[in-house]
């Protein structure tokens, strides 16, 4: 290194000085001087293409997944999706990017359903009886839903 070179490092700068302070630097902190990042520093580091490259990966990985499962029960093979069987064990939805060893883990829990079977099987998971505020809300004036609504609403009273 030459003098006045300082240590080269890309370094933001604080109070002044080379915030690594190596015995490399030169009293003149000549170092590559850099503002400080930008709030969206994180989501600026990726260019298009390495964002595309990675949505590729990721699509082959999954592609590959659905091809080797096969179909939905009801014989589709168009718009497939994951179930989780039980959600209480689900981890995340996202791990078509995870290491192989993990995704598969995750995708043991895991049957190949098309979106309109996804979609109804997820709304009979989710589907409440009579005597809930949900229900009350969507509509329903039955006895036990009202009785719900006006425990509701002296609580809120309180």
């Amino acid at each position: 290194m030459t003098p006045g070179q300082g240590c080269g490092r890309m370094v933001v700068w604080i109070g002044g000085a080379c915030r690594y302070g190596s015995a490399d630097c030169e009293s003149d902190f000549s170092c590559v001087r850099l503002a400080p990042f930008p709030p969206n520093f994180r989501r600026t580091m990726h260019t298009p293409a390495s964002r595309e490259r990675a949505n590729l990966k990721v699509k082959t990985k999954r592609d590959a997944w659905f091809l080797a499962n096969g179909p939905c029960a009801c014989g589709s093979w168009i718009n497939l999706e994951l179930h989780h069987v039980n959600s209480k064990t689900k981890i995340s939805h996202r791990s078509w990017s995870w290491c192989d060893s993990k995704r598969e883990a995750e995708l043991t829990k895991c049957v190949t359903c098309c979106r309109l079977c996804h979609q109804k099987i997820s709304a009979e998971e989710h589907l409440v009886g009579h005597g809930h505020i949900a229900t009350y809300r969507r509509g329903c004036k039955c006895g036990p839903c009202r009785e719900i609504k006006s425990i509701e609403n002296a609580k809120r009273v309180r």
